[in-house]
């Protein structure tokens, strides 16, 4: 398994260009946190891309899947076993993470972030790139899911 936890820098400088996306590590657009995963196990998984979008907490269930393990405590994440070996997409999930007091909440192509004040909403599969904020001419949605966001934090 090769991935990492990070976008890149942002600085083509050194060798990180996070390109179409907007946002850099440690940030809560796409480029803070989309990176590419590399999963090779000769004979077990061909050779396959994916666009699903797996985070690394899928890992432990994973694992566990793979060696025959039930977990004790419920475990955060799913597994991707299918996903490597069958070519199964994941089941929609809603997602959400923070960096301090930045806050991403995702359902499907939309994402809610919150930052202060300022509250932004994107379609991701129309602009990847987070240039048009949908947050004024989408507000039941961005209502409905900072609504969503904050009942599954409490």
């Amino acid at each position: 398994i090769f991935c990492s936890d990070n976008g890149g820098t942002g600085k083509k400088e050194l060798g990180s260009d996070n390109g179409p996306l907007r946002g850099k590590k440690g940030q809560i657009y796409e480029g803070g946190h989309r990176v590419a995963g590399v999963f090779n196990w000769p004979g077990k998984i061909a050779p396959a891309v994916s666009d699903e979008t797996a985070l690394t907490f899928d890992f432990m269930p994973t694992f566990a899947e793979l060696a025959g393990v039930k977990p004790e405590a419920a475990l955060d994440g799913v597994s991707l076993a299918g996903l490597f070996f069958d070519g199964k997409g994941l089941k929609e999930r809603p997602l959400m993470w923070m960096t301090g007091p930045k806050m991403a909440y995702r359902e499907g192509d939309w994402k809610v972030l919150l930052q202060g004040k300022q509250t932004e909403l994107f379609n991701l599969a129309d602009d990847v790139g987070e240039t048009k904020d949908l947050s004024k001419s989408d507000a039941k949605r961005t209502q409905r899911m900072t609504n969503t966001k904050e009942d599954s934090v409490t």
